[in-house]
């Protein structure tokens, strides 16, 4: 139906050539939409022409520094402006992992937990069809799968 509207009050444009608008613009609107009116601060004014670029640089800078200063409530609703203080020792308590190589090249990474009692081994071997070639030493990532998985007996 506003489809309907708008067509019909470009149609009568077309024909009247007064300087008054339709009687149809004047009435007042049956519809259901009402407009919603914010409250948004005035732009600033530019300054003079005569006015150098850094000049309306700076005033550009002010006008943003202003909007900062006055944040849209609607974004405070989640965060603060303003910084807080957070604790970040829990996660700082971990121990620090240490690297070390031994003299044949095998790398080594540690840490030290003298709370937890145990002891964990990882192995990371750079073995496979990324770094092995079929001339220097294929087959030992295949290899050590087998002596790792496959490698003890089960009930002996």
């Amino acid at each position: 139906m506003a489809t309907r509207h708008l067509l019909n009050l470009s149609r009568q444009s077309r024909k009247f050539s007064s300087p008054l608008p339709p009687p149809s613009l004047t009435q007042p609107s049956r519809s259901a939409s009402q407009a919603v009116v914010t409250s948004e601060p005035a732009p600033p004014s530019p300054p003079p022409p005569d006015a150098m670029i850094y000049d309306r640089l700076a005033e550009s800078v002010k006008s943003k520094l202003k909007r900062l200063e006055n944040p849209d409530p609607r974004f405070l609703r989640y965060a603060s402006p303003h910084p807080t203080l957070a604790d970040h020792s829990s996660i700082l308590s971990s121990p620090q992992t240490r690297i070390t190589t031994l003299p044949n090249g095998l790398r080594i990474a540690t840490e030290s937990s003298l709370a937890a009692r145990t002891a964990t081994v990882g192995v990371w071997i750079d073995a496979g069809s990324r770094f092995e070639t079929d001339d220097t030493n294929g087959g030992v990532a295949h290899f050590l799968e087998h002596m790792i998985f496959k490698g003890l007996r089960r009930g002996r």
